[in-house]
This record gives C-alpha cells, sequence and structure tokens, in this order.
C-alpha cells in the first residue's frame, strides 16, 4: 500500500500500536488525492499522541450522513491526504 503522505503514514503507526488496521485506501475522492480508512475507533492516547507529534495536521470529526458512517481523523493539507477513524459505537462502518 503506497500512503502518499508521511505525516499520514505516521498517524497509521501510532494507531496500529493499539491494534487498529487499514479497512482501505482509497485514490478517487473529489476533496482529497487520498484517504485512508481504518477498521477502528481512534483513541484518546492516539488522539493525544498524533496532536502532539504531528500539529501540522487537521483533526476533523463528521456527523453521518445516509451513506457514510459518522468518522473523525487527521488531514494532511499540504498533500490533500487524510486518514478516517469511524466514531466509537457508531454502528454503520466500512470494514
Amino acid at each position: 500500500m503506497d500512503i502518499t503522505s508521511p505525516a499520514i503514514r505516521r498517524v497509521i503507526g501510532i494507531v496500529a500500536t493499539e491494534g487498529n488496521t487499514v479497512a482501505s485506501v482509497s485514490d478517487s475522492f473529489s476533496k482529497r488525492k487520498q484517504v485512508v480508512f481504518m477498521k477502528k475507533p481512534l483513541s484518546l492516547r492516539a488522539h493525544s499522541a498524533v496532536s502532539r507529534e504531528l500539529p501540522e495536521l487537521r483533526y476533523y470529526r463528521s456527523p453521518r450522513t445516509p451513506h457514510d458512517p459518522a468518522d473523525e481523523g487527521f488531514a494532511d493539507d499540504d498533500t490533500e491526504a487524510s486518514v478516517s477513524l469511524p466514531i466509537a459505537g457508531e454502528a454503520l462502518r466500512w470494514n
């Protein structure tokens, strides 16, 4: 898997230490060149670690829509890449 953003690769590494894995990678979004979808929600520990280590990333949180589950994640606006994690307790997921 070729992750275009070094910062997003590091986020994946941080959340992987808690057993989280990549569900899929999409290179076909209109506003993002690449989105990495993770299987498990973002823990408070991982959120803090990413925010501390990678302050250049923009944190976001999005509500559920008719087509997509609620998610949160980090965006690297310079490379137009992001990592998306399902919100804890969200019934609709992509894994």
